[in-house]
């Protein structure tokens, strides 16, 4: 015979022939079964953080093309600017001598 101290008991938990070391190693066993879910996500960001090291490989790769072009640019503009500005001192001072005669 079981006896409650309410005349209207709840959800019930009756455990026959269980010991406390039967109840933690089946605890235990669950909790260590869902390990795979954590090692599965581990590995979801490994590979993620592997694919974003990768694409910033390329990133760089091509910063440093664009860095390399775009100076080789700049330096022939700045010979054309040079050659202008010798020019344009060229055919003032031209100028100034015809003036002058």
């Amino acid at each position: 015979m079981f006896q409650a101290s309410s005349s209207t008991p709840g959800d019930l938990a009756i455990y026959v022939g269980r010991s406390a070391k039967t109840k933690l190693l089946n605890f235990f066993s669950d909790a260590l079964a869902t390990a795979g879910n954590l090692d599965a996500t581990v590995d979801l960001y490994k590979e993620r953080a592997s694919s974003l090291d990768a694409r910033l490989a390329k990133i760089d790769q091509r910063e440093a093309l664009l860095q390399a072009q775009y100076t080789k640019q700049f330096s022939e503009m700045e010979k054309v600017v040079n050659t202008s500005t010798s020019s344009s001192d060229y055919v003032t001072q031209l100028v100034d001598g015809w003036n002058k005669s």
